[in-house]
């Protein structure tokens, strides 16, 4: 395994990237999008090794609005055990 990660951010699905969703009645006020707590995207990481290149992950990420896709170095920090 390798400590560099792909980085996939997309549009938010439920509120298309929009960070608001109205439900089912567009007469409704606005309302944070829960899904994407208003950030309007959608942000996945998957190991650096289960891709060979970028097009490997826009052909699995395919069915998403994607904005960008990166391989970068992830350091996966150790939590703290003590809460001094």
């Amino acid at each position: 395994m390798t400590n560099k990660k792909w980085a996939i951010i997309c549009d938010c699905a439920w509120c298309n990237g929009e960070g608001e969703t109205y439900g089912n009645d567009p007469s409704k006020k606005a309302e944070e999008c829960r899904e994407c707590e208003g950030h309007g995207i959608e942000e996945f990481y998957e190991d650096g090794d289960e891709y060979e290149n970028e097009e490997e992950v826009r052909e699995d990420y395919k069915s998403k609005e994607i904005l960008f896709v990166a391989l970068v170095d992830r350091a996966w920090g150790s939590p703290t055990t003590s809460m001094e």
